[in-house]
């Protein structure tokens, strides 16, 4: 028995628009974790290599803990500054966190983390709230600004920033080596969680 059967064609096309956001709403979400995911491994990794964000490092608190994620319920991704460099905590939320940057939406997560909105035009439009001490939030913001150069494409830098990065041949060999060691930390991470 069809379903157009039982409700009539309105309740058809009704139940497969339903079907179809839910299908949208689970693939968002997928692109959400796993950006969160190669946010916070690059986050590491970048910290190990990169004199620009270990300058930056050196003004946050030891053992500062900040989450990125989207409201109400995640996902969510957390890191922790040990002695200037970043680790990767893993996908999850840290309740007492030091500084939560969070997302309003999946929808907002998603423009941001596909290159469709930069940092500023987020901000601008308030699609994220932050949790904390502003001038850590600042801090945080900066961080991740450097983080992006290294991780996105040279085109997507030049849509995502006012002012893309200039891309010497040493933060070319950085973001070499960022790019060969993102996959193997996400694998390390993954079988951690299980």
């Amino acid at each position: 028995m069809s379903v157009e059967s039982v409700v009539g064609a309105p309740g058809a096309r009704l139940a497969q628009t339903m079907s179809s956001v839910a299908d949208g709403h689970a693939l968002k979400s997928v692109v959400v974790t796993s950006s969160l995911a190669a946010v916070g491994a690059a986050f590491e990794l970048v910290s190990r290599w990169c004199p620009e964000l270990q300058a930056e490092l050196a003004d946050w608190d030891d053992g500062l803990i900040f989450v990125m994620g989207v409201l109400p319920a995640g996902p969510y991704m957390a890191v922790k500054n040990e002695g200037g460099r970043v680790r990767y905590l893993g996908l999850r939320d840290v309740p007492d966190a030091g500084i939560k940057i969070l997302f309003k939406s999946l929808d907002d997560a998603v423009l941001s983390f596909t290159a469709q909105l930069g940092t500023h035009t987020a901000v601008i439009q308030r699609r994220f709230v932050v949790h904390g001490n502003v001038a850590d939030g600042m801090r945080i913001s900066r961080a991740l600004n450097i983080v992006q150069t290294y991780v996105l494409p040279i085109a997507l830098l030049r849509k995502v920033y006012k002012r893309p990065p200039v891309m010497t041949p040493a933060k070319m060999w950085i973001k070499a080596r960022v790019m060969a060691g993102l996959g193997p930390l996400l694998v390390t991470h993954a079988v951690r969680s299980e």
